[in-house]
């Protein structure tokens, strides 16, 4: 009886660069030139490349594929519109993180009194982890970032305005602008 042994040789996750968080429902296509002895194999996170150990000594030097967000709301929020192309080492062990770049996204702070009036002329910041990013005031008690490509350690991150905590804030990776209101004195 002759048995096929299937054995794993990548596995590859796709994680997002903006919250380190695994980025769920993707697709993978196998791109040419198609080694006939793979099989691709996509499970909710992970794909998976697979092929019979009797051919693994031909396994080809690189493999390409295509990889992309089946959520189309969702891939907007990536560069490249959540297609990409990946290429595979022989040499490479699984698993495979494959960090997806978020766009360039803002952070707007409006600040007002508990009149309604806005708080103008301050310089505010917003920190995390000793990362520091100031935002100029854009508009009479609005304060903006520029488009920035956030990374995780900005995720959570405290604002502060003249050097004094005014709050806590969170960045949504779904939005292209993240704003947070604060009543100040």
């Amino acid at each position: 009886m002759n048995t096929r042994v299937l054995r794993l040789r990548h596995s590859l996750r796709l994680v997002h660069g903006g919250t380190s968080s695994v980025v769920p429902r993707v697709d993978a296509r196998l791109l040419p030139p198609v080694w006939g002895h793979w099989r691709l194999a996509v499970k909710s996170d992970r794909i998976l490349l697979s092929a019979d150990e009797r051919f693994l000594l031909e396994e080809p030097e690189e493999t390409p594929l295509e990889v992309r967000i089946l959520d189309p709301r969702k891939a907007l929020f990536f560069e490249d519109g959540g297609r990409w192309e990946v290429t595979l080492s022989r040499d490479e062990e699984p698993p495979h993180p494959f960090t997806l770049l978020p766009i360039p996204t803002r952070v707007e702070v409006e600040l007002v009194r508990r009149t309604g009036v806005a708080r103008t002329g301050r310089d505010v910041r917003i920190t995390s982890n000793g990362d520091e990013v100031q935002l100029p005031e854009a508009e009479p008690g609005r304060y903006r970032s520029p488009l920035l490509r956030w990374g995780p350690e900005f995720r959570t991150f405290t604002v502060l305005s003249n050097n004094q905590t005014v709050g806590p804030g969170a960045l949504n990776p779904s939005r292209t602008l993240t704003r947070i209101r604060f009543v100040v004195p």
